[in-house]
């Protein structure tokens, strides 16, 4: 049976067509659009894609933000998608019963099963790029909890004690709430936090290859706040593995620094979880939406 998974993000929308195996058969990849009608246009266009092309009888779609189980209406900071019905609109569009997911959740369920979190039966997964959330995998299965709303942790807040350290002001979100981890942690939060401790405008490989030289103290900053926000997860849901990805763990050492900063961080001798990168790249929050749909399929559940 072949399956087609569709990750959107803030800034790309890829599209995977895989084999029963799950190997990777055709690929399409697009500009995030900037309004609700043309993204779910994007959506559906690549659904029939894979239909019409390459007989896909499962599809999952994946993407940022959350959705609200009871009204059937998503919320995003990152893509245009706040207030809609994006699941029901994306089906009605393409004339196709699809699974959604949250991408983080997609994500981290791909890693599970096919990359550095196999063999472990709790994995998180953390995807650090356009924006910041997390994933819960237990036992191959997502874990989204009632509300659908774990795995928000970007939208968890700054510790006073962090932004005291480095005499760092707090920001809006883009979820509308200020001082939430991501306005720093994000691709374009390290960015403003280069901004705000040096008074500097550069990007984010200007940082990663100066983080020796004046970036220093920025990333020491950047990869204490990861480490602040990995030990809250490992405090509340105690996996038995972290599995870091999108576009900042592509910084070399990434994994091992902010593996490093958690274990500093531990309470008295218990151990911390072993921080690894995904091994899935680009395709991980495309298979997992894609073996999503599968499980749905196989089971029975929407």
């Amino acid at each position: 049976m072949k399956s087609i998974g569709i990750d959107v993000g803030g800034t790309k929308v890829e599209a995977q067509v895989f084999t029963t195996e799950f190997t990777v058969l055709a690929a399409r990849l697009r500009d995030t659009p900037r309004n609700y009608r043309d993204l779910v246009d994007t959506v559906a266009d690549l659904i029939h894609w894979g239909r019409s092309e390459w007989g896909v009888q499962a599809t999952g779609v994946a993407s940022a933000g959350i959705l609200n189980r009871k009204s059937g209406k998503t919320f995003a900071a990152n893509v245009p998608i706040g207030g809609e019905a994006f699941p029901a609109d994306i089906a009605r569009r393409a004339t196709s019963p699809i699974t959604y997911v949250n991408d983080s959740h997609a994500f981290a369920l791909s890693e599970a099963v096919f990359g550095a979190g196999q063999g472990y039966r709790r994995v998180a997964g953390v995807v650090i790029g356009t924006g910041v959330g997390g994933g819960f995998v237990v036992d191959r299965k997502t874990d989204a909890g009632h509300s659908g709303l774990a795995g928000e942790i970007g939208h968890t807040s700054i510790a006073a004690a962090w932004s005291d350290k480095y005499g760092v002001p707090l920001e809006t979100c883009g979820c509308g709430r200020m001082g939430c981890v991501e306005t720093y942690l994000s691709g374009p939060g390290l960015q403003r936090l280069a901004q705000a401790i040096c008074g500097q405008a550069t990007t984010v490989e200007q940082i990663a290859s100066r983080r020796e030289a004046d970036m220093q103290v920025v990333w020491t900053a950047w990869c204490d706040l990861g480490a602040e926000l990995l030990r809250n997860l490992v405090l509340m849901h105690d996996p038995d593995v972290i599995v870091l990805g999108g576009g900042l763990s592509r910084i070399e050492t990434v994994a091992a620094e902010l593996s490093q900063a958690l274990e500093s961080k531990k309470i008295s001798d218990f151990p911390m979880p072993p921080v690894l990168l995904a091994q899935g790249g680009p395709t991980s929050g495309a298979r997992g939406a894609a073996y999503a749909a599968r499980q749905a399929l196989d089971t029975g559940t929407p």
